[in-house]
């Protein structure tokens, strides 16, 4: 009877074929009749190149031909072959093998009739390979303890919760709780690893009071600063959050030493002065003035002209070679404590143009009080006396008087009597002056 049937049905297909009604051998399969497995691979060597050993990780009773219905469970960074075979007892027994360690080995695999292998209308197989994983980051906690801690028993436990960065805590969430009793500094542990780019949240409870804490991005040039716990009847609680992108370390720190008041802050060392120096000509004075900052006292050396050094103390920040030639170039050295604070040729100008390029005006000469001209005598009018024309004499000038030893009064007295003895004189008779 069986073999009637499949008679018939072959008979049925022919007629089909040759009426151009053919049906796919993938439409002629029941539902169900397909099993989709997908196979994890060791290693990439292409798109059409199967790599060995295979492991069955995902097996799928389907009644469609689509080679994609799994990808959703594909994970990152993995390489897979994916198969369509008949659901039958060839393919159930090669399943519960759960290895691949060439085609049709250990046992035979079975695929539908008419498929076409790669690719083509009814391909059967696919290999794929999937995006890198992002990077994992160890979250590493350490419990600190500054001081002495009280005697009594305390304890403090820690959890981790992190989030996609779409995310939202609680969404996807995982804690994980550690406890650890006594307070013995430099406890470490490794609370989870997350990958690069979540946001984590590490919180600790210290039965005593409130604690701080600090985070530190390994191999990033990054850190949190110090988070303050608050403390509700003697329970501590801080929480540090932050953005995964490296292995981090987060501190979780209990101080305990004592308050102390500091004490007055004492005033800051004052920096020390920095010492110049500067030597110059003085302008049309044949002297070289020497200056130290700070009116600082030392020594100043000069060589002049005939090869002989000239050494002065600079007290209170200045002092002056004299004796020197204008118009020349000297060489000058000042130094304090054996420390030279200045070293050059010095000219002193003859236009009076020092070596800093300052004109320097000399002061000008006092000059002397001009001298007032004294007006000219009026000659008076002659005095005829007999014919005779006697000029009256002028008052003799106040030198000649002080020649005289005379005073102004005598003088005039003298003169009085000069002038009657001449009047006298001209008195005498003609006749006889004529004889």
């Amino acid at each position: 009877m069986k073999n009637i049937t499949r008679s018939i049905g072959a008979a049925l297909a022919a007629l089909l074929m040759v009426m151009g009604l053919a049906v796919p051998a993938a439409a002629q399969q029941a539902p169900e009749d397909y099993v989709l497995a997908v196979w994890e691979m060791p290693s990439w060597n292409g798109p059409q190149s199967p790599t060995w050993p295979q492991d069955l990780v995902h097996s799928l009773e389907t009644g469609s031909t689509d080679l994609g219905q799994l990808d959703d469970r594909f994970e990152c960074g993995s390489y897979y072959q994916v198969d369509l075979y008949n659901n039958d007892d060839t393919t159930r027994a090669l399943l519960a093998g759960g290895e691949l360690t060439n085609p049709n080995e250990p046992l035979p695999e079975s695929f539908p009739a008419g498929q076409t292998g790669w690719g083509g209308e009814f391909p059967v197989w696919r290999l794929v390979q999937t995006d890198p994983c992002p990077e994992q980051h160890d979250i590493l906690i350490t419990k600190e303890v500054v001081g002495d801690p009280p005697q009594d028993e305390g304890s403090y436990a820690f959890s981790l919760a992190c989030r996609s960065p779409e995310g939202e805590y609680g969404d996807d969430t995982s804690v994980e709780d550690i406890g650890s009793a006594g307070y013995g500094d430099g406890y470490s542990y490794t609370i989870g690893t997350v990958t690069q780019g979540f946001f984590c949240k590490v919180t600790e409870t210290d039965t005593r009071g409130a604690t701080s804490t600090r985070w530190e991005h390994h191999q990033h040039d990054s850190s949190g600063a110090d988070v303050d716990g608050t403390s509700v009847d003697g329970q501590g609680t801080v929480t540090a959050e932050f953005e995964v992108v490296s292995e981090t370390h987060v501190v979780f720190t209990n101080d305990f030493t004592p308050e102390t008041t500091p004490g007055p802050t004492p005033d800051p060392t004052p920096e020390p002065v920095q010492l110049s120096a500067d030597a110059v000509g003085e302008c049309d004075t044949e002297s070289i003035t020497a200056t130290i900052t700070e009116g600082e006292d030392g020594t100043v050396e000069v060589l002049t002209d005939n090869g002989i050094y000239v050494t002065r103390d600079v007290v209170g920040g200045e002092v002056t070679i004299n004796g020197l030639e204008i118009g020349s170039t000297y060489p000058v050295t000042i130094t304090r404590d054996g420390e030279v604070l200045f070293d050059g040729d010095v000219a002193i100008s003859d236009d009076c143009e020092d070596v800093a390029g300052v004109v320097v005006t000399p002061p000008p000469a006092t000059p002397e009080p001009p001298v007032t001209p004294e007006p000219p005598v009026e000659p008076e009018e002659p005095t005829v006396v007999r014919d005779v024309v006697v000029e009256r004499p002028a008052p003799a000038p106040a030198p000649v008087l002080a020649a005289t030893g005379l005073g102004t009064t005598q003088g005039l007295a003298l003169a009085a009597v000069l002038l009657l003895l001449g009047t006298a004189l001209l008195g005498l008779p003609r006749r006889r002056r004529e004889q």
